[in-house]
Parts: structure tokens; C-alpha cells; sequence
């Protein structure tokens, strides 16, 4: 095993995974012992790669700023999305779910006359795990009005719309499995996103959601103790992005009706 592919599959756990720093650096302790057992043991010939395999301690990387997503930057990045990953992101943002807890929403997940999301299970390296990362997780997570018509809009177009399907279904495997938080990132956040973010080594998905769950002048929206206090904040945060959305409308109606105007005037004696 080579250690810069080791070194990637530990970045991919903490980008596509949501798993923090502190896990992924456990993971490569363990992975130390076994082949310290290894050869230790003079169960075969090989030298530790752990030893050259180097990770953030924490989530305090040195060199880099945490990367937090504010209302507007969340907007002109939805704006380059195609669907459905322009709902993820908005999904993310406005709730703070981590990315293995979105990609395992099926429809009957969402409670529509209860304005909440039921977080059941997860989505990890291609397997659904029937459990929360925390037991804090297993808790409704409030759905304003303006979220739900969103995910409606969704529904309404996607092929895997029953209850039993998957929200963010993978075309490719025809519904079986959701989509990868590796490929949303990689494939279709990262192009989309701004040259900074395209050059930071975090994943933009994650930051999306600390967003929302760190920036109180937003929302502390994925508050499980405060469902009704978390819900009002969800609310303002999407009547933000629809004053951007109205803003964004009325330019280029207003871009549209000037090229009309140009056009007439030279074309037009």
C-alpha cells in the first residue's frame, strides 16, 4: 500500500464522509498497529506506510481558514448547479445535515404536514447504515415552507419520486443506491464553485453546512433542542436567498429588456 493513497482515501473519508479530522486520524492509528503487528510478527516483509502519512490533527488546519459559506455565496453557487445538486447544497445549507445523512433521505423521510425531515440513517462507502452518527442526530430537523416547496419542485421532476426512492437517486445505478458525496463534490460543486474554493483542500458541501450551523447572524439551524427557534431561522435564511433570487430576476429582465431596445434602435431606422 502506497502512502499518498492511503493519504487520499482519508482526505476522502473527511470530504465525501463528513468525518472529522479526529476520526480520520484515529483511523490511521489503527492502521499503524496492524502493520506494526505485522512486522513486528515476521508475518510479512513490509515496512510501515502510516509512518509517511500525514493528516490535520483537527479541524484547525494551519494555513487555511475554515471555509464557512455565507447566504450569498450559497446562492451564486446554486445558480451554476444543475438539479438535483443545487437542492443538496440548498438542503445542506438551510439545515446543516451532514452530507451522509442527505444522501440517505428517502421521500417518506420527509414530513410534509409536520414542516420536518425524520434523520433515520445514513450513507457511507456505498452502503446505507441504519443509524445516526450521534444519537443527537436522531431527531427531527425542522423544514420551513419555502424549503418544502423546493423539494416538491424536485419531486416533481426526478424519475425516483415514490415514497421508497431515494431523494438524490443515483441514474446510473437506476435508483438502487444514492448519489456520492465524492462525485456531488468533485463533479459538479467544486467546477461550479469560485477559484478559491476550487483550490482549498475542503470539500464545499461540508462547509456548506457548518454555514448554517456556525454563523449566528444567518441561523443556528441545525439545533436539535430548539425545534421551533430553529425553524424561524430557517425561514429567514430562506426569505435571504429569495430577495437574492428576486434581485437576480429582475437584472436580467432588465439586461433583457435593454438588448431589446439596443437591438430595435440599430437594426430599426
Amino acid at each position: 500500500m502506497k502512502p499518498l493513497a492511503i493519504r487520499n482515501w482519508l482526505v476522502n473519508l473527511h470530504d465525501g464522509e463528513d468525518s472529522v479530522w479526529e476520526t480520520c486520524t484515529k483511523i490511521k492509528g489503527i492502521m499503524s498497529l496492524v502493520f506494526d503487528f505485522v512486522d513486528h510478527n515476521e508475518l510479512f516483509s513490509i515496512g510501515n506506510p502510516l509512518a509517511k502519512v500525514t493528516i490535520p490533527a483537527s479541524e484547525d488546519e494551519k494555513g487555511e481558514e475554515l471555509a464557512l459559506l455565507k447566504p450569498e455565496q450559497v446562492w451564486a453557487l446554486m445558480e451554476r448547479l444543475p438539479y438535483p445538486v443545487k437542492i443538496a447544497v440548498l438542503l445542506v445549507a438551510t439545515t446543516g445535515l451532514r452530507v451522509s445523512e442527505f444522501l440517505a433521505l428517502r421521500w417518506f423521510h420527509i414530513k410534509w404536514n409536520k414542516n420536518q425531515i425524520s434523520i433515520e440513517q445514513t450513507f457511507r462507502r456505498g452502503e446505507i447504515q441504519r443509524r445516526t452518527k450521534t444519537r443527537a442526530s436522531n431527531a427531527p430537523v425542522p423544514m420551513c415552507s419555502a424549503l418544502s416547496e423546493h423539494l416538491k419542485d424536485w419531486r416533481g421532476q426526478t424519475a425516483y419520486g415514490n415514497d421508497g426512492d431515494f431523494i438524490f437517486a443515483s441514474t446510473k445505478l437506476e435508483g438502487r443506491q444514492p448519489l456520492w458525496g465524492q462525485t456531488l463534490n468533485a463533479d459538479f460543486v467544486k467546477p461550479a464553485a469560485c477559484p478559491h474554493w476550487q483550490t482549498s483542500k475542503r470539500a464545499i458541501l461540508p462547509s456548506a453546512r457548518r454555514c448554517s450551523v456556525t454563523k449566528p447572524d444567518t441561523t443556528a439551524i441545525y439545533s436539535h433542542g430548539n425545534f421551533d427557534k430553529a425553524l424561524e431561522a430557517q425561514r429567514e435564511y430562506m426569505e435571504r436567498l429569495r430577495r437574492m433570487k428576486s434581485a437576480s430576476e429582475a437584472t436580467l429582465m432588465t439586461s433583457i429588456g435593454l438588448g431589446f431596445l439596443t437591438s430595435r434602435c440599430f437594426c430599426h431606422p
